[in-house]
Formats: C-alpha cells, sequence, structure tokens
C-alpha cells in the first residue's frame, strides 16, 4: 500500500524516513523561472523537506514573491549581496538543516519524480 508521497523500498521502509532531503537554488535576478521551479518542486512525488533559495539579485522582486508563496515545501530564502552560482549552493548547503542536499538551478524545472529517481539511485549504488 502506497501513500501519497511516498514509495517503499525493498524493505518496505518509507524513503520519506532514509532520505532527509532540502533542495537548494541559486537565484539571481532569474525570477521568469521560479514559480514553475517551485511548483515543480511542491508536486515532486517524493517531497523534499525545505527549499533553501540563495538570492544574489540585484532587487527584492524575488525575495517578494517568495515572500508570498504558500507552497507544501517549507522555503529558507537567504539574500546575498554577490555570489556566482556555486558559491551561492555553497552558501545553500551551510544553511540546510537535513542530511541530503540536492540542487536546482535557477532556469531547471525538475520533473515530478525527480527527487525519487536520485533517491532510487541511492540505494540501488548504497551511498551514504
Amino acid at each position: 500500500m502506497e501513500e501519497k508521497g511516498y514509495f517503499r523500498t525493498k524493505n518496505e521502509q518509507k524513503t520519506d524516513d532514509l532520505f532527509d532531503i532540502s533542495v537548494v537554488i541559486p537565484v539571481q535576478n532569474n525570477e521568469k523561472y521560479l514559480m514553475e521551479i517551485l511548483h515543480g518542486v511542491d508536486n515532486q512525488s517524493l517531497l523534499p523537506r525545505e527549499i533553501v533559495t540563495v538570492d544574489s539579485s540585484s532587487n527584492n522582486k524575488i525575495s517578494n514573491f517568495i515572500n508570498e508563496w504558500n507552497g507544501a515545501v517549507p522555503i529558507k530564502h537567504i539574500k546575498v549581496d554577490s555570489a556566482y552560482p556555486g558559491d551561492a549552493r555553497n552558501i545553500g548547503v551551510e544553511i540546510v538543516k537535513r542530511e541530503w542536499v540536492a540542487f536546482l538551478d535557477s532556469a531547471t524545472v525538475p520533473e515530478h519524480d525527480w527527487l525519487e529517481r536520485c533517491v532510487e539511485t541511492a540505494i540501488e549504488k548504497n551511498d551514504d
């Protein structure tokens, strides 16, 4: 029996119990795709526990959008003066509270089973 948002592994444990996942998204003046990306994360077959956005935009459009967002996954929004994507990812990793971290770029809309496939791969490879 499956519950919405979860799937069973071979040993019948919920992957939600096994993989405590955060998604880090570096953004810079690219609010064009952000709504689509956040909807994509909210509609994952395996939901992350949090989203961390690291925003190095020159304006407050992304901050304002995130403050108004009412999605299924909590968002931590970090505003920084300037950060290239790699630096922003590193800042996000320092902020996350979860054991596993997944990354999206600011123009990458995830497929609905993106995180589930990542978890399946980690289970198959027995990665920690």
